[in-house]
């Protein structure tokens, strides 16, 4: 069991098999700490969670230093930019311009729906 006077907002906490991040470190009423975290995991991924420090079994703190980078062996790094493509479109934006999904991914310009006849390969307009 590691002691809670280890443990500081922001960092990373295997509790019950699940991977969290540590948002806030309170003192408890039983001498221990309450820690207030956010799920990192796939199972507890956008959950929140409140651990008592006392009634916990063990708390594995997940040192940055230890991590093992791994190469991306997939053909153009294809993995790599999946990932941080994924990252990236989870972030909020963060400029004071209003941003919309439809309008940044559809261009409204009739002279392009055109769909294909069903009777042949030819181009024809949209009725």
């Amino acid at each position: 069991m590691v002691t809670s006077t280890l443990i500081a907002p922001g960092a990373r906490i295997v509790v019950r098999d699940e991977e969290w991040l540590v948002r806030r470190v309170d003192p408890s009423s039983d001498g221990g700490r309450l820690l207030t975290c956010d799920g990192v995991s796939d199972l507890v991924r956008g959950r929140s969670s409140l651990f008592l420090t006392v009634l916990e079994g063990s708390i594995e703190i997940l040192d940055p230093a230890e991590t093992q980078l791994v190469a991306d062996s997939s053909p153009m790094f294809n993995a790599a930019i999946l990932f941080i493509e994924g990252q990236r479109r989870r972030t909020v934006p963060n400029d004071a311009r209003f941003t919309s999904a439809i309008a940044a991914s559809w261009t409204l310009n009739p002279t392009s729906w055109r769909l294909p006849c069903r009777h042949c390969a030819s181009p024809v307009a949209a009725s």
